[in-house]
Order: structure tokens, then sequence, then C-alpha cells
């Protein structure tokens, strides 16, 4: 039975081939870039998305970062979208 890899050597195969963007705009400033935090309003998540977008259009590795994963990137929320739940039945009939 193979055994478990832990999460920081499972961190690091999944960022192995990512470029390191030394001077990427967006380096130290992770938290514009979340798609949620917990507790701001939709219009708090709105501006900051604002701010990380300003950042990528500034940014000289726009082009890496869109090739890269993750969430936000290049100035693009890349989160999927949330599935609708299943309707109830009475909304269903």
């Amino acid at each position: 039975m193979p055994r478990p890899i832990d999460a920081v050597r499972l961190l690091e195969l999944m960022l192995a081939d990512q470029p390191a963007m030394p001077h990427a705009q967006c380096r130290g400033r992770a938290p514009l870039f979340d798609s949620h935090i917990d507790g701001e309003t939709s219009e708090q998540r709105l501006n900051r998305h604002t701010q990380a977008r300003k950042l990528c259009q500034q940014c000289d590795h726009r082009i890496e970062c869109s090739q890269s994963i993750g969430g936000f990137r290049a100035g693009r929320d890349t989160t999927p979208p949330a599935r609708p739940g299943r309707p109830n039945k009475e909304a269903a009939a």
C-alpha cells in the first residue's frame, strides 16, 4: 500500500512547474486575490478584485501568470462558478 503524501510535499509537486515570477506585482499581496474572504460584502470583494486587476494590468508577468494554476490570476477570477443546488420538489413540479 503506498504511503500517504504529506500536504507540504503535495504543494511542492503541484508548484514544481510553476514560474517563480519574483518581481510580480502580486507578491506579498495574496489577500487581494482571494476569491472569498469571510465577512466581506459584495462591494468590498468587488473593490478588492478591482485593485487586484489594476496590479495585474501593470505587471510584466501577465502571460506567465495566465498559464499558472489558481483562482485569481492575470487579472481574472478563474474560480469556477458555484453550482446551483438541486431544486426542491415543489419548484420542480
